[in-house]
């Protein structure tokens, strides 16, 4: 009789380790600990994100930039700022052959800043050999 209490003692201690081992899955399993690892997850994505979108931004404003500067280069305007007119004839059309043009013709001047109004007084066309207007 002894042996029973014994056995009954032993099968309540192999449930109770067992309990146990499942109380403690079960508190593994938590949604809190998921929450949390994808939180952490979720946060770091986020700044890895927003450090990607600040860099493509930095270099597409410089690519930009760039391309502005080069645009200015080439434009009327600098090239006006350099000293140079562009001549138009009276119907508007930009000179670009003196031949074109006679002794009182009237032309337009565009400079850096301003105006000319101007009279044709003498012309000098190209000469055949040298170089010629596209």
């Amino acid at each position: 009789m002894q042996r029973l209490p014994a056995a009954t003692a032993t099968g309540m201690q192999l449930r109770r380790s067992a309990l146990t081992a499942l109380n403690a899955r079960i508190l593994g399993c938590s949604p809190q600990h998921r929450v949390a690892h994808y939180a952490t997850r979720t946060a770091n994505g986020q700044r890895r994100l927003m450090s990607a979108m600040s860099a493509n931004a930095a270099s597409r404003q410089a690519a930009l930039d760039e391309t502005l500067r080069a645009l200015r280069a080439m434009s009327p305007q600098a090239t006006l700022q350099r000293g140079y007119a562009i001549v138009t004839a009276s119907d508007g059309t930009i000179a670009r052959d003196a031949g074109r043009f006679g002794r009182g013709d009237r032309v337009s001047a565009t400079l850096a800043r301003g105006r000319l109004a101007l009279t044709v007084d003498d012309i000098e066309p190209a000469d055949e050999n040298g170089p010629q207007p596209d």
